[in-house]
């Protein structure tokens, strides 16, 4: 999260190949939640503000949707979105999914984003992306590995109990995992 909050034009990716369920300590799930909330918050209240490309007004033409540009992330806009609701009435905050803690993950916020600054400050925009692909793949690998292992705890409790059903089942189960955890390349 910190490398896509550093460089922001890459937090689509992340959206489109992170898993909430890799994330392994909530708080991390939580803020990780909030992001996306937040990011969608600002692609929504841009989308409604860009101009009409269909308007055949000269006003509303070519040249300006080329000065256009979609919504910014940024760390300062994200953290004021976060205070915002650590300053919001309880019943409201408690009504909105994903928003507990909100002082916790301002600090985990502003932990990250220091974070960032410290490990990827000589990143070009390019290299951002590669380590991206680099830990996305790193994440869904020890995923993989977790739940294989939860696999073969249930798969020798059901042998060990005659479950031969169940046993079968958490082979198979076993084999896609392991099969999808080998073809994960770091």
């Amino acid at each position: 999260m910190a490398l896509a909050l550093r460089f922001s034009e890459h937090f689509s990716f992340l959206l489109n190949h992170l898993e909430l369920a890799w994330l392994t300590h909530d708080e991390y799930r939580d803020l990780y939640k909030n992001l996306v909330i937040y990011y969608n918050q600002l692609n929504d209240q841009w989308t409604q503000s860009a101009p009409n490309i269909w308007d055949t007004e000269p006003k509303n033409n070519v040249a300006d949707l080329a000065t256009s540009t979609s919504a910014e992330l940024t760390y300062e806009g994200f953290r004021s979105w976060l205070d915002k609701f650590a300053n919001t009435d309880p019943v409201q905050t408690a009504a909105m999914s994903a928003v507990n803690n909100v002082n916790n993950q301002a600090a985990l916020l502003d932990r990250l984003s220091l974070l960032a600054e410290k490990e990827y400050y000589q990143y070009s925009s390019e290299t951002a992306k590669t380590e991206l692909i680099r830990l996305a793949r790193l994440l869904k690998k020890n995923n993989l590995a977790r739940e294989l292992k939860n696999v073969e705890t249930r798969l020798a409790e059901a042998e060990s109990s005659g479950q031969a059903e169940l046993t079968q089942s958490l082979l198979e189960e076993f084999k896609i995992l392991s099969e999808e955890l080998r073809d994960i390349t770091l």
